[in-house]
This record gives structure tokens, C-alpha cells and sequence, in this order.
């Protein structure tokens, strides 16, 4: 299962969608082209200083404050 933890200085996303074996898993490689666009959004869009980390199964995106149109950027997740 992959969890998401929203809150108001980051997200947070751990584990595995777990529907097909590794590297065969679209719901996981859904997730992750996702969590790569909302990544690059918020870095060059927003106007926001983004610090992210991502890892098998983990990804974690964190901010200091978020500028209007970043949290409206936050808001589509």
C-alpha cells in the first residue's frame, strides 16, 4: 500500500502499490511519474524553495512556506 501524508510545510509518500511484481507495477509507476511531476512543478513554478528526496518506495518533499501559487499548486494533489 502506498501512503500519503500531506501537511503544511511537505508531503510524504512511502511503500508499494504491490499489484504486479517489481519493475511490472503501473500502479507504482503511475505514482512515481506523478511525485516527479508535482517535483519539478513546485520547484519551477511556484517560485518556492523545494527540497525533495526520493527512493525506492519513499519520496519526501518538504518546504519552508509556499507562496500563493504554490499552495494552490499543493491543493491538486
Amino acid at each position: 500500500m502506498i501512503t500519503v501524508h500531506v501537511d503544511s510545510h511537505g508531503v510524504s509518500m512511502q511503500g508499494h502499490a504491490g499489484h504486479h511484481m517489481d519493475g511490472q507495477d503501473l500502479v507504482c509507476a503511475a505514482v512515481s511519474a506523478l511525485t516527479c511531476s508535482l517535483i519539478h512543478s513546485l520547484k519551477h513554478l511556484s517560485g518556492n524553495r523545494i527540497r525533495a528526496e526520493t527512493e525506492d518506495g519513499r519520496a519526501e518533499i518538504r518546504w519552508d512556506s509556499l507562496t500563493e501559487k504554490g499552495f494552490r499548486r499543493r491543493l491538486h494533489l
